[in-house]
């Protein structure tokens, strides 16, 4: 018992020796960032083969300007300044090895004090029309009451200077966040809380040129429309700032339920406003006339030759469509021997003649301007065999 007492002794007292001292000045060490203004302990950390427990050092209550740790930071009367009174910026702090426990020297460690971020917020809330100039933000409109200044080293708003410039999270309709950019301080950074209404700016009929569309027919519906509209210099664009509906009449008051076929009188084209956008309609604005016009179809005959049989015999399915869309009813085609080179009885004879095509209307043929194109009809010669049959006569006999 007594041996073991004396080893425990003697061990305690090796590092009083200067025996087996451990430096710390070139350990590797961190302290956590701090936020301007705030108090308690720094959470410091020292590693050299493994960390260091915070008994084996001790952290100076001073701060100091640089890493030379040759000048504490102070106020004008030369006090030093306190953790919550140091302001935002880089600052250092010094630990010392504690003999005691057997560590010694001294490191500087680098300690960030963080702008503290406060609020403050309108008094009355701020509005404009879309695309209009931001109001001026006025001091008097603001509300520093709830501001959670460090009052203990006399903070108040008069800490900011500059101006009261801002800008928004957006500039489309809606409620949006002021960023003050004008207003600056050593050792806060601000927002301005409230709410800042943008509302949607009208469309009017002086921002409005009619237009005369026209398109040909192309089997489906028609969704989009070439209208004119410009806020000021700028070109509002259909299906963003505003929707375009089709109207069977002039005054606008019914819509069109065809806006597919080739019309027999102009549609009329009505801005209405687009949910979310930045425009507002407050009745359908007349924007010009819509026509559609027929495809172009063209039914082609193909040449054809037939043998002589007193008839014009054509095969009817020897032709082409070009232009048909889909599977759009044209109607059934006809193909014929032009009349002229007929006789009378409806017959033909052998030459050239010419093929005619011809058709009666399908349920989309209203869609279309036909161009019908002829072709040739050759009827060649029949072949002819003519065969002799034998015989026999009794000569100088008559029959």
């Amino acid at each position: 018992m007594r041996k073991n007492f004396l080893l425990l002794f003697l061990m305690a007292l090796l590092p009083l020796a200067g025996w087996a001292q451990i430096d710390i000045s070139d350990a590797t060490a961190g302290v956590a960032a701090i936020e301007y203004g705030s108090t308690g302990a720094l959470t410091v950390e020292v590693r050299k083969d493994g960390t260091i427990e915070a008994s084996k050092y001790t952290v100076d209550s001073k701060f100091y300007t640089d890493a030379t740790l040759s000048t504490v930071k102070a106020d004008a009367s030369e006090t030093p300044l306190t953790r919550s009174q140091l302001p935002a910026g880089t600052w250092y702090v010094k630990i010392t090895g504690n003999e005691a426990q057997g560590y010694t020297g001294t490191k500087a460690i680098a300690l960030t004090v963080n702008k503290k971020a406060v609020t403050a917020s309108l008094i009355s809330a701020l509005t404009k029309v879309y695309g209009a100039a931001n109001p001026e933000l006025l001091a008097s409109n603001v509300d520093w009451s709830s501001t959670a200044f460090v009052t203990a080293n006399g903070d108040d708003k008069n800490v900011f200077t500059g101006t009261y410039d801002y800008t928004l999270s957006s500039e489309d309709v809606g409620t949006q966040t002021i960023n003050v950019t004008g207003l600056t301080a050593d050792n806060y950074t601000l927002t301005i809380t409230g709410s800042f209404n943008i509302t949607a700016k009208p469309i009017t009929t002086e921002m409005i040129t009619a237009v005369e569309l026209s398109e040909t027919y192309k089997g489906a519906d028609f969704t989009t429309f070439a209208v004119n509209v410009k806020d000021g210099s700028t070109p509002l664009v259909a299906g963003t700032d505003f929707d375009v509906k089709v109207y069977s009449n002039s005054d606008l008051s019914t819509e069109a339920t065809d806006v597919k076929n080739v019309t027999t009188t102009p549609l009329y084209l009505g801005i209405v406003e687009k949910s979310g956008a930045n425009y507002s309609v407050t009745s359908t604005l007349a924007a010009g006339t819509f026509e559609i016009t027929p495809a172009g179809l063209t039914i082609r005959a193909l040449p054809q030759s037939t043998y002589y049989t007193g008839e014009a015999t054509i095969d009817n399915t020897k032709y082409e469509v070009l232009g048909k869309i889909g599977s759009d009813d044209i109607g059934t085609v006809t193909l014929a021997a032009k009349e002229s080179d007929l006789t009378t009885d409806a017959t033909a004879s052998v030459g050239d003649k010419v093929i005619v095509p011809s058709y009666t209307a399908g349920a989309q043929s209203g869609n279309y301007d036909y161009n019908l194109v002829n072709a040739a009809f050759t009827i060649n010669k029949r072949p002819l065999t003519i065969t002799a049959v034998d015989a026999t006569k009794v000569l100088n006999k008559d029959d």
